[in-house]
């Protein structure tokens, strides 16, 4: 009985730890910000330069056979990701959204754009998603600056979700988790199959990365970009 309480009043605490900290990022907010983080958020066509640059990099430095194959890869990484979260994990856990009227803090959530998402969020799927690739790229390109830069903008995008009220911290950990995990997955498979192809190791070749700094000035291009249009879009 006691083990009990006990595990329920430590579950108790995080769970509060977990909705206070998620109120303390959503409550400081202002019009800019707002117009900020949706756009770095929500809109997905932004970072497709950002994909494009490190698709170049592979290329250039593994060839086309490991490129398709890394986006091969990716793609299933990221399906699973996305299908276990949103159709096993989240109708099972139930969690609603933060900024879900029946989630019992929406009254004190701030809501931009009146954009509510799904009904539930345990775990993230976008957390998932990003930390997935970046782990991949991480691991396949190895070049420290490549990785800090897609870590920040990671970071980021976990940070705008509990800013939109779409998320608890404790979703987006669940995301980074399951990212992790299928990004790995992928990684043992493209691993063999770079070796088998070129008869290569890709860590060897990715010490030598050539046009590493491409994906770091995009991804800085494209957060200039949505600096200056978060002046102009008001939502």
């Amino acid at each position: 009985m006691m083990t009990l309480e006990l595990i329920t009043g430590i579950w108790d605490f995080l769970s509060e730890c977990d909705t206070r900290l998620l109120l303390v990022v959503n409550g400081w907010h202002s019009a800019y910000w707002d117009s900020f983080m949706r756009l770095y958020s929500t809109q997905k066509l932004l970072w497709i330069p950002l994909y494009i640059a490190l698709c170049h990099v592979i290329y250039r430095n593994f060839g086309w056979r490991v490129l398709m194959w890394t986006i091969i890869l990716e793609c299933m990484a990221l399906l699973i990701t996305d299908t276990t979260a949103s159709h096993l994990i989240k109708p099972y856990v139930g969690r609603l959204r933060p900024a879900h009227l029946d989630s019992g803090i929406a009254s004190v959530v701030h809501v931009v754009d009146n954009h509510r998402g799904g009904a539930f969020s345990f775990p993230s799927s976008h957390s998932g998603n990003i930390w997935g690739l970046v782990f991949l790229m991480a691991l396949l390109l190895r070049h420290r600056w490549i990785t800090f830069c897609l870590t920040l903008w990671a970071l980021l995008m976990c940070y705008s979700r509990m800013y939109l009220g779409l998320h608890y911290p404790s979703d987006l950990l669940a995301g980074f988790v399951l990212g992790v995990a299928c990004a790995w997955l992928a990684w043992l498979v493209l691993r063999r199959v770079k070796d088998a192809e070129c008869g290569t190791s890709i860590e060897t070749e990715s010490k030598r990365l050539e046009g590493g700094l491409i994906p770091i000035y995009t991804l800085g291009a494209t957060l200039f970009l949505i600096v200056c249009l978060s002046f102009f879009v008001r939502v």
